[in-house]
């Protein structure tokens, strides 16, 4: 190959002058908004990475800015649809879809009690996404089938037009779904993100206030009450949803390692 790019710390192949003259270009896409030193370990030709405050962080460290530009995480372009769609027209909301992604608890009964939590806000239903968890997808509808506030999904390619009729997004930190949260344009709501890098995209989101964290179920309903209450908010963060949104990441990608190819087409790649 031409050019080798990673989207994972670990495995990258590091720079060698030995190698120079047969080794392919090498660049690393850092999935995190918060860097750490796995990803600077390998040394490739380019980071491309999600904010300006990472690469700061990378030049404190010792990486030459010329190596690294800021496009944001690459995501889905589906995702980029999602906020177009979810910014329409302006109308009457009497129902505040609420999307839950199951793997935020460690536990069934952990997010039974969060469902159960969440119900008791007024005007709400709520949506749940198991993923490729289908004990958990089956056993949640059995304990919600007789309660129409609730659906339950497994896994779903069409999280792109969940997100686009959700007031809010309950989720784990992970660096690219916080992307794709981000990129639809839905305020974003994190349960007592792990140690070590989750909770330092978590937080860093919190700091941009693009994303409220919260360490308890009861504290994190009512963050949710009171953004649904308020539109201040909301509005409040929705901004910072749009202070930390790039576009056309992965194109802006593509044109710098290959600046003689032409310009992509919509969904071209």
């Amino acid at each position: 190959p031409e050019v080798i790019i990673y989207t994972f710390p670990f495995g990258s192949l590091p720079s060698s002058e030995a190698l120079s003259a047969i080794r392919p270009r090498t660049a690393v896409v850092i999935t995190d908004f918060d860097v750490h030193r796995r990803w600077l370990f390998a040394k490739p030709d380019h980071y491309f990475v999600p904010t300006s405050d990472v690469k700061e962080a990378m030049v404190r460290q010792g990486v030459p800015e010329s190596r690294i530009t800021v496009t944001g995480i690459p995501v889905k372009e589906s995702f980029y649809d999602a906020a177009m769609i979810g910014s329409g027209s302006v109308k009457e909301i009497d129902e505040h879809v609420i999307l839950l992604m199951a793997n935020v608890c460690g536990t069934l009964h952990s997010l039974s009690k969060l469902i159960g939590k969440l119900l008791l806000l007024s005007g709400v239903r709520i949506q749940v996404i198991c993923g490729r968890q289908e004990g958990w997808r089956r056993r949640l509808a059995e304990s919600w089938e007789d309660d129409a506030r609730v659906d339950v999904f497994g896994f779903t390619d069409q999280l792109h037009v969940l997100m686009s009729s959700a007031c809010c997004v309950i989720t784990k930190a992970g660096g690219v779904t916080l992307s794709e949260t981000i990129q639809a344009g839905v305020p974003i709501f994190i349960l007592n993100p792990f140690l070590g890098q989750e909770k330092e995209n978590a937080l860093y989101l919190q700091r941009k206030g693009a994303a409220v964290v919260a360490f308890t179920i009861h504290d994190l309903v009512l963050q949710i009450q009171a953004m649904i209450s308020s539109e201040p908010i909301k509005q409040s963060m929705m901004n910072g949803l749009l202070a930390v949104r790039q576009k056309t990441s992965a194109d802006h990608i593509v044109r710098h390692l290959f600046p003689e190819a032409s310009p992509l087409r919509r969904g071209g790649i």
